[in-house]
């Protein structure tokens, strides 16, 4: 109830935040895109660059409405009621995932699990972050009708995969319930697990000629 409340604020947000959610959007879809299709490994210091102005560009959203740490999901407050949540839609998925690769027989451990799993939760955490606490949250804004957001976020978190036949698909419908799971009980850290098993599940469960090794953008022709 509590979630859906913060929901409905953000949705009567003043029209000047809905004019800067849409430049707040397009900046971080920009930013994104282009470093993927353009820049990306063209220079030395392009990942602490990228990461500064995706950081920046959601802190920038943040002050500007004054959203705290617990408003954006960074809070253990609601931790349970949120793992409970996710695990009801996203153990299942995990579930086909890995019972699909012991069928095929292409389970594949990586050779460092320790350090593979903290790699897909880091990784997996700070998607979820860009993706629910800063493109979802200026989505409500932009788009207050019921359920527009989530399939909003869902279709760009798609195109961000593209042209991976397997992932961008894939991205979309877990975009879209990352959201709906999110706009119940936002806890970034419970989206970030539920990120790091489905691709943890991904990665060492499915053959590379089916997921095409993970790679996006200019990467997937270099198969």
């Amino acid at each position: 109830m509590h979630g859906r409340q913060r929901v409905h604020l953000r949705r009567e947000a003043p029209r000047s935040f809905r004019h800067a959610a849409i430049i707040e959007v397009a900046a971080f879809t920009g930013l994104l895109l282009s470093y993927i299709w353009v820049w990306k490994g063209t220079f030395r210091g392009n990942v602490p660059l990228v990461l500064a102005l995706y950081f920046g560009i959601g802190l920038e959203a943040h002050l500007r409405r004054r959203e705290g740490l617990r408003h954006i999901g960074l809070s253990l407050a609601n931790f349970g009621s949120a793992a409970r949540l996710a695990l009801i839609w996203v153990g299942p998925i995990v579930a086909v995932i890995a019972m699909a690769g012991l069928i095929l027989g292409t389970w594949h451990l990586p050779s460092r699990p320790l350090m593979s799993a903290v790699w897909h939760l880091s990784w997996g955490t700070i998607q979820q972050y860009g993706l629910l606490a800063v493109l979802f949250r200026r989505l409500e804004e932009i788009f207050p009708a019921e359920g527009a957001a989530e399939l909003t976020t869902g279709l760009v978190f798609g195109v961000f995969h593209f042209p991976n036949p397997f992932l961008a698909p894939a991205a979309v419908s877990f975009g879209i319930l990352a959201a709906w799971l999110y706009r119940r009980e936002p806890n970034l850290y419970v989206m970030g697990l539920c990120h790091a098993a489905v691709g943890f599940a991904l990665t060492h469960a499915l053959p590379v000629s089916l997921t095409w090794g993970m790679r996006v953008g200019p990467a997937v022709f270099r198969m």
